[in-house]
């Protein structure tokens, strides 16, 4: 960003405005946002979980914070990938550095003087997202919250296409700092329920919903981009992504109007909705507060929601700070 002619700030100066970002350091849409917002003079600090114990970071009791050396004013909050598991503490500390960076997290999204980008995830738990579409008036597949998946079979009958496991948080787990692993959704059969044990904690078995394609929709600010997603198999997303095809869309009336409902009503202001498109309905699947994007960019042959991300950041970052003039910090 240094190359835009953004310059470090010395310690003892007044501190910058910025957007402030606590993610993890493969984050590569706040990479590229980074430079997008410094090509505006809007500064963005970052705080990664993965590497924050070697990153000083310093607040005052006015809402000033100190990130490396440098002292900023943040007037806008992203958070997105930071994850205390993700935090190398030293040996024998690990309970203790991830409380302390918990109450921080908890501090920081409930300050008054800090924007929010979107409310934080972890309030978001699956069955709350199905039972807010749900309200909204989408449909959404018949679900099941149990430790133990084969006594959904009574509730959920016998669908043809069988059923998914799917994890009722995240869909990602670190036992250990930097061995990231993936609890992506499984479709499994009914015998594979009756075959199976217990659950360690409390997972989702939800119908297979038969459908012609899927949508991705991203609500950023006012802004709608909707991509259509062709798959062979309902894994492909993650075990053959080559073999994805995203075709950039535009999406129903009636359809947007429930998400944007839905985004007010959690606090979103950057969400990726996605949804299966069957013969005459939309099933609503899962709302993702991260809402990556590059990846549905890159196979789309389009920069639409960068562009979107980038447009909404800098308004917000203007809203909560009316000297700002774009372009020159």
């Amino acid at each position: 960003m240094f190359d835009f002619g953004v310059h470090r700030a010395d310690p003892d100066a007044p501190a910058v405005p910025c957007v402030l970002v606590l993610t993890r350091a493969a984050d590569r849409e706040m990479d590229a946002l980074s430079l997008e917002l410094a090509a505006k003079g809007v500064r963005l600090a970052r705080i990664d979980g993965d590497r924050c114990v070697d990153v000083p970071v310093s607040v005052v009791d006015d809402g000033r914070i100190t990130v490396a050396g440098e002292p900023f004013a943040p007037r806008l909050m992203w958070l997105r990938h930071f994850d205390l598991t993700a935090i190398p503490a030293p040996a024998g500390h690990g309970e203790y550095v991830a409380g302390q960076w918990d109450a921080f997290l908890a501090w920081a999204v409930a300050n008054p003087g800090w924007r929010l980008v979107n409310r934080p995830a972890r309030e978001l738990d699956r069955l709350t997202q199905l039972d807010g579409a749900r309200r909204a008036g989408l449909t959404v597949p018949r679900t099941v919250l149990t430790t133990e998946p084969r006594r959904s079979l009574s509730a959920l009958g016998d669908p043809s296409g069988g059923y998914v496991l799917k994890p009722l948080g995240s869909h990602w787990l670190e036992p250990e700092p930097g061995s990231l692993r993936s609890l992506f959704p499984r479709r499994v059969s009914r015998a594979d329920l009756l075959a199976g044990g217990p659950e360690a904690g409390p997972a989702l078995v939800q119908e297979f919903v038969e459908s012609d394609h899927e949508l991705r929709i991203f609500i950023v600010g006012d802004e709608v981009v909707s991509f259509r997603v062709d798959k062979r198999s309902a894994e492909d997303l993650w075990t053959d992504p080559e073999s994805v095809r995203v075709t950039p869309v535009e999406a129903p009336g009636r359809l947007v109007a429930a998400l944007r409902g839905l985004c007010a009503s959690w606090g979103l202001g950057v969400a990726a909705f996605d949804l299966l498109v069957t013969e005459d309905d939309y099933v609503f699947l899962e709302v993702n507060v991260t809402g990556d994007w590059l990846w549905f960019e890159h196979r789309a042959g389009s920069a639409s929601v960068s562009e979107a991300v980038l447009r909404y950041v800098t308004g917000a970052f203007s809203a909560a700070d009316p000297a700002f003039s774009e372009g020159t910090g």
